[in-house]
């Protein structure tokens, strides 16, 4: 039986959503969980397709699976979707290992039915201060293996600051971007905001690495030793904020009188007051700070991603990225909400 609180984990073969093979099935057992659960489901996804990918047919077939969606919309559900980990980077066959020689955004986050999370990295009590531009460097011990440079990953023991996330050692960043399928609805309307396309993020959430959660797992025991292991990513950002839309739930159904569940969560976001979202801001950390040489890879300023040179060096790999700036952007939408604040008032509201 259902118990408010309860986790449920949707699984389904085959394991693959950029061929779209997996995508059906996948849909079938949304609708089931819409038809199952009660009014006020969150579902968090971390899947993604580039837009690209459905070539001629986008529009047709991301339709069918947007009516699962408008379905969660109309019954009081919300859903979050991941807005990708590899900025404007998409990839563009089945084994990812190549890549759209353009800007893109990922579907399901360019949905205009769901709620899009991006990626910020959250520095609480510590900074990060490189001093260079080499994420590793050989291991003496072993020379097939590379060991971290302490002079990339250095950091400072004081300081708080939230940047957008854009981990150019793994490397990885917060994915958004216009979207090429959707125009963009009626309900997203900011500063900065403008053109007929969809934009993506809506909102963002702490999704580095460097920095991440916590998580036991014990699954894939070949590929890693079972216990606790940091992670990180819009996978990671997603769940996190449907627990803040839980939050949001329990305080609603708990007023005098009760209210029901927030439902679906975009079209309220871009009238909250700007002190519902902490705003992302360019942050320059390390050497660059100082006034000194400036290291590109301490300027988090976009989510353009990185790429490894000959000589271990990140450089920018060549596709635009989009830039950070004060209030909405295509890199953390909105902003990280301040939870208090942000619950408190899609709490109070109708």
């Amino acid at each position: 039986s259902w118990i408010e609180g309860d986790i449920v984990l949707l699984a389904v073969p085959p394991a693959e959503t950029e061929g779209v093979q997996g995508l059906p099935n996948l849909f079938n057992a949304i609708q089931g969980a819409i038809d199952t659960y009660p009014a006020g489901t969150i579902f968090s996804q971390s899947f993604g397709v580039t837009e690209q990918t459905f070539q001629a047919a986008g529009t047709t077939v991301t339709s069918r699976f947007d009516q699962v969606y408008k379905a969660a919309a109309n019954k009081g559900d919300t859903v979050l979707a991941s807005s990708g980990d590899n900025g404007t980077t998409g990839i563009s066959n089945l084994l990812g290992t190549k890549t759209y020689s353009f800007p893109t955004v990922g579907w399901p986050a360019s949905s205009p039915y769901l709620t899009a999370v991006g990626g910020t990295q959250l520095q609480q009590g510590w900074t990060w201060a490189p001093t260079t531009d080499t994420p590793f460097i050989p291991n003496p011990a072993n020379p097939l293996k590379s060991i971290p440079n302490p002079t990339y990953f250095a950091y400072t023991s004081v300081g708080s600051s939230e940047a957008i996330w854009n981990e150019s050692w793994l490397p990885a960043a917060s994915g958004g971007g216009p979207s090429v399928l959707y125009p963009r609805p009626a309900w997203q309307t900011a500063p900065n905001i403008s053109g007929s396309q969809r934009l993506v993020p809506d909102l963002s959430w702490n999704a580095a690495v460097n920095g991440g959660v916590l998580v036991y797992i014990t699954a894939f025991p070949k590929a890693q030793r079972a216990g606790w292991h940091v992670y990180g990513g819009t996978s990671a950002g997603s769940p996190q904020m449907a627990g803040v839309v839980a939050l949001i739930n329990r305080a609603r159904g708990t007023a005098t009188p009760a209210k029901g569940p927030i439902g679906f969560l975009s079209p309220l976001l871009y009238g909250l007051s700007a002190s519902a979202f902490s705003d992302i801001v360019p942050q320059t950390y390390g050497t660059a700070a100082s006034g000194s040489s400036v290291y590109p890879t301490g300027a988090m300023s976009g989510n353009g991603l990185w790429a490894y040179q000959a000589d271990g060096t990140v450089a920018p790999n060549g596709i635009p990225g989009n830039p950070v700036l004060a209030g909405y952007d295509m890199t953390t939408g909105l902003g990280r909400p301040v939870v208090s604040t942000f619950v408190a008032a899609l709490a109070a509201g109708p």
